[in-house]
């Protein structure tokens, strides 16, 4: 979860709120989706993912000469299929030309290219140039990116309000990740007015778009009735998407949920499977709750060295446990033996 996302809620917790009446590096050819920079400021600088080539919603290009034509009729753009196949040359220079001539689409491409050192040398002032007439021609895709570029001061010189503006314009053309940034503003009262039923009403927006972290702030917001009224069912839904979108911290709390039965049927072998699944992303709550599991015999039989291990990495990332401190005292040392090896495979494998 986000940082800042947490202060703000943990802000509002402090002091009575009304609720509303109900309320990651690229790859070198990226898959289709969404742009899926992270959105939080604290994390603007790692992408989880590749982008779709910006602004365009038919499908790849599916070959490699002149005009092609989709099944159902609209054409398919050379320069975006060739982006998607790690063609980056090739989308360059259909590109150049289509940008040139007023394609805001094509002008977002070319600061993609720009920014990430694609088809061309990275130069980050040109990609922001680039961003910014793609911005004006209103293509949202460009608001957004052009938007981090001056939270983070990249290619341009920091400027917080811009950044806010660029985003406010984004979210309002519908884009999610910009829906999610300006939802923390108006949560945390930061960078606007604070407004939480207006932020409750945009994480809704991006939730639904399928950004785990506005998953996740839907799920906490009915969780303590921040925004939303408390419905901990639909806390846990929305937990369970975010964990199923591959959200680390929702994967704990769902498990922790599933194995509670709150908000759901409790369920031991599926709150186990997510908990390691969080351990094996290197969480070390869900290693010593994936533990604890086990020793409450919920995990059905076991070798005690699985429980042992997860125990020794979770204390090796920082997190102690006295209740598994004092099970690992009373193993026998060829068990504590065992135990240290599969962590040291484990870490050393990860």
């Amino acid at each position: 979860m986000t940082l800042r996302l947490i202060a703000a809620l943990a802000l509002l917790l402090a002091a009575p709120v009304t609720a509303i009446a109900q309320a990651p590096q690229q790859d070198a050819a990226p898959p289709a989706g969404k742009f899926l920079q992270n959105p939080v400021s604290d994390y603007l600088s790692e992408q989880k993912a590749g982008p779709q080539a910006p602004g365009a919603d038919a499908g790849a290009a599916t070959g490699d000469g002149a005009d092609e034509t989709a099944a159902d009729g609209p054409p398919v753009d050379l320069a975006y299929g060739a982006y998607q196949r790690g063609l980056f040359l090739t989308a360059l220079a259909y590109a150049i030309p289509r940008a040139e001539n007023g394609d805001k689409a094509a002008q977002t491409l070319m600061g993609v290219l720009y920014e990430n050192g694609k088809g061309t040398k990275q130069n980050l002032k040109e990609a922001a140039s680039w961003y910014r007439i793609a911005a004006g021609n209103g293509d949202r895709e460009a608001q957004f990116r052009l938007g981090t570029m001056y939270l983070e001061g990249q290619g341009v010189e920091k400027d917080r309000k811009r950044a806010m503006d660029l985003f406010e314009q984004a979210a309002k053309a519908g884009q999610p990740n910009a829906m999610f940034n300006i939802g923390i503003a108006y949560l945390d009262g930061e960078d606007r007015p604070r407004n939480v039923p207006r932020a409750a009403e945009l994480f809704a927006k991006a939730a639904d778009a399928g950004i785990a972290d506005a998953q996740y702030a839907i799920a906490q917001m009915h969780m303590f009735g921040v925004g939303r009224p408390i419905d901990q069912e639909k806390a846990t839904d929305w937990l369970g998407r975010a964990a199923r979108n591959g959200f680390v911290d929702a994967q704990v709390e769902y498990a922790i949920r599933l194995a509670n039965g709150k908000g759901t049927p409790r369920d031991d072998v599926a709150a186990i499977a997510w908990f390691e699944r969080a351990a094996r992303a290197g969480n070390p709550v869900a290693m010593n709750r994936l533990a604890h599991m086990y020793l409450l015999g919920r995990g059905g039989t076991y070798d005690p060295a699985e429980p042992a291990k997860w125990h020794l990495i979770a204390r090796q990332l920082g997190l102690s446990d006295l209740q598994l401190d004092g099970f690992w005292e009373t193993l026998p040392k060829e068990v504590q033996d065992r135990a240290k090896d599969l962590a040291a495979n484990w870490i050393l494998g990860k």
